[in-house]
């Protein structure tokens, strides 16, 4: 039992409610209908009893529908069978009863009895009517297209105003009753013809539905042939043939039902072959969505596999994919035992079919390969070679234990053996995408690794003004600029390349940034400092790797300068008093060149010079001099000496933008091929 507040038991007592107001009107109807006047109603009031009861179960039947959907059409055909099956057999009940009552001679009140089962007839048929009315209306709206929808509520409109025929007696004779039956009949056979809904039902459900909708297309055909022959009856008070909304309804669902029936009959047999096309369509979608798995190249082929046994009906398959270089790279069975799959390429290897097409047929040569076939447990194979941009990937076997020709599957293997080349293409390409797009993961994190290994210079010193860039070629470089204040009084600076390019110069620069930051503090002089670090460096970098630096001893308390260079490009340098630039060119060997520590010694020298306030450090790689602009020529060492001297005014900051800006306008878009740096000390007044 429903408890009265809840929805479900609400809605339960509203039916029984309507149910009992329904059977009122009609019990008044009885009366109503009568030629004779009983209770003074008349004519005009028996038509309006009869079209309140149609407008009920109509808006009744309309509310309804609402609640349902076109995937709820076995629910949909259901109700409706049972309505017309229980209206169908009180029908029955009724007609028992009606060959007692048509018995002569018929008096009053034999009338009264016929009428009150007929209108209780008449009742149930209007009520299973109204219901398949709005069933079809369901079906015919299924794509829920906007032009329909329009016309269907034109055609609804147009069927509530018909029902101002019922307060007249008019007939098929009038002309005015005639054409407002044929425009409803004619909007009723356009909707009659929208099954799209059939196309979209599988085997098992066609045979389900036919069943139900012929079922249903008796009990309509029952009842209009009940009207037509209850209109004869001169002892019935309503005759329902003068009624355009009943003969409306009655011809647009009797007609929906056939066209129904007849298309659903002729769809069955087509309906296999349109499923299997739809399931090739969907394992071509599959094919072309198979990329996004995210899964290895194995599992990948496995699916491929799977697509092609169930889209080609195969009952085993082997698939051979190639690497690159041609050599095998995957072979994946289906169906077959790892002993099995030795045998069959062995035999295709015989029959030489491992890359090209085999069509079992007739001919002596494939009858003896049949023989051989039927001893593995097959009577057919068929080998198609997958290509793409002429290049072989691979091949695909399929093979069938009954005899068949493959001939006919032409069109859809070749197609399936596109797509799958199209795919495995795609799948390498997303895998070296993958692997590229992961290396360019990696590079960044290592880029910005070694941007935070040149150092934050100082924005505020007291005795020095000095910055610094470092750009490399490629995402990562060799290039390495530093300072370490070792004391207030004493600045060490260092500016280094290390040998090659890319990934590997970026991780000697990170052992050479390590060493040389423990050795800073050591208090050692530039020349010592050099010694021990090409000590330490010949012992952890690779014999093919070595470095060029100069190292820089900045005594802000003396105003001196201890330079040693290791190979490295010359120094730069700017003396205000004379506002002259030049180069210090010492002798040296670069680091880890000569992996003996007592003689690399011998090939260092030291110099030491006295600054005044204004002066310019210009310290730099062999990136800067070297720029080559789209004529190949260098940037040289001359045009960053007068570069220098035209910039002495400038802040050290500015210099380095400086120096910047016109290396890239020189270069003018040319790829740079190597790492360039710049470390810029200006010198304070005291």
């Amino acid at each position: 039992m429903h408890k009265p507040y809840s929805a479900i038991g609400i809605f339960l007592y509203v039916n029984v409610v309507s149910w009992l107001l329904l059977l009122c009107i009609n019990l008044l109807a009885i009366f109503g209908f009568s030629d004779k006047q009983h209770l003074s109603i008349n004519f005009y009031i028996k038509g309006l009893l009869l079209n309140v009861w149609f407008l009920v179960i109509f808006f009744y039947f309309q509310g309804k529908i609402k609640e349902f959907k076109i995937e709820d059409i076995f629910k949909l055909l259901r109700n409706a069978f049972i309505l017309g099956l229980i209206a169908f057999v009180s029908s029955l009940i009724i007609q028992f009863f009606f060959v007692f009552l048509e018995k002569p001679p018929i008096d009053e009140q034999k009338a009264n009895s016929m009428n009150l089962l007929y209108h209780i007839q008449v009742s149930l048929a209007t009520l299973f009517l109204t219901q398949i009315f709005f069933t079809w209306k369901v079906f015919v709206l299924y794509q829920n297209v906007e032009k329909l929808q329009r016309w269907w509520k034109v055609f609804e409109y147009l069927l509530l105003a018909s029902l101002l025929f019922n307060f007249f007696e008019l007939g098929i004779d009038n002309l005015f009753f005639l054409a407002s039956f044929l425009l409803l009949l004619g909007i009723g056979l356009y909707f009659s013809v929208n099954l799209k809904w059939i196309a979209y039902l599988r085997t098992g459900q066609q045979w389900q539905v036919v069943s139900l909708i012929a079922l249903i297309a008796f009990f309509l055909i029952f009842f209009f042939r009940t009207l037509i022959i209850h209109s004869t009856n001169p002892y019935l008070w309503t005759d329902l043939s003068h009624s355009v909304y009943v003969l409306a309804l009655f011809s647009f669902c009797i007609f929906y039902n056939i066209f129904s029936l007849l298309v659903l009959l002729f769809n069955i047999p087509i309906t296999p072959v349109l499923e299997k096309r739809n399931e090739e369509i969907v394992s071509f979608q599959r094919l072309v969505q198979v990329l996004s798995v995210g899964d290895k190249e194995e599992k990948v082929y496995g699916i491929l596999l799977d697509i092609a046994i169930n889209t080609l009906e195969a009952d085993a398959a082997l698939l051979e994919i190639l690497d690159e270089n041609g050599t095998p790279q995957a072979i994946i069975p289906k169906n077959l035992s790892e002993e099995f799959v030795k045998t069959l390429k062995a035999w295709l290897r015989k029959n030489r079919l491992d890359s090209m097409l085999s069509i079992m047929g007739s001919s002596t040569k494939n009858q003896e390969w049949e023989k051989e076939l039927q001893k593995m447990g097959f009577a057919s194979v068929y080998v198609a070679s997958l290509n793409s941009y002429d290049k072989h990937l691979g091949t695909l076997t399929l093979l069938k234990k009954a005899k068949h020709d493959f001939s006919n599957d032409l069109s859809i293997i070749n197609t399936f053996v596109n797509q799958t080349s199209i795919a495995i293409s795609n799948l390498r390409l997303l895998t070296k995408t993958l692997e590229a797009e992961r290396y360019k993961q990696e590079i960044q994190i290592a880029r910005t690794v070694q941007r935070k290994l040149l150092p934050a210079l100082p924005e505020k010193h007291p005795y020095l003004d000095m910055a610094g860039f470092s750009e490399a070629a490629y995402q990562v470089g060799g290039d390495y600029y530093d300072y370490f204040q070792i004391s207030p009084l004493h600045m060490m600076c260092i500016v280094a390349d290390v040998s090659g390019k890319g990934s590997m110069a970026a991780f000697s620069m990170a052992q050479m940034k390590g060493i040389f930051q423990s050795l800073a503090h050591l208090g050692l002089d530039t020349y010592t400092f050099l010694i021990t670090a090409n000590q330490v460096l010949s012992n952890c970098l690779d014999k093919s790797t070595f470095l060029t630096a100069t190292v820089v001893l900045i005594d802000s308390g003396k105003q001196t300068l201890e330079i040693t260079r290791a190979g490295h490009v010359p120094t730069l340098y700017y003396h205000a008093c004379s506002q002259k630039a030049c180069y210090l060119q010492d002798k040296g060997l670069a680091l880890a060149m000569l992996r003996n520590s007592l003689q690399y010694g011998d090939f260092l020298e030291t110099k030491t010079i006295s600054y005044k306030p204004h002066d310019i450090l210009f310290l730099y790689t062999d990136g800067v001099n070297e720029a080559r602009n789209q004529q190949g020529e260098e940037y040289g060492y001359d045009r960053l000496r007068d570069f220098l001297q035209a910039q002495a005014n400038a802040t050290a900051r500015e210099i380095i933008r400086g120096i910047y800006k016109q290396i890239k306008t020189f270069v003018n878009n040319t790829e740079i091929h190597d790492d360039f740096t710049a470390l810029v000390v200006k010198f304070k007044p005291t």
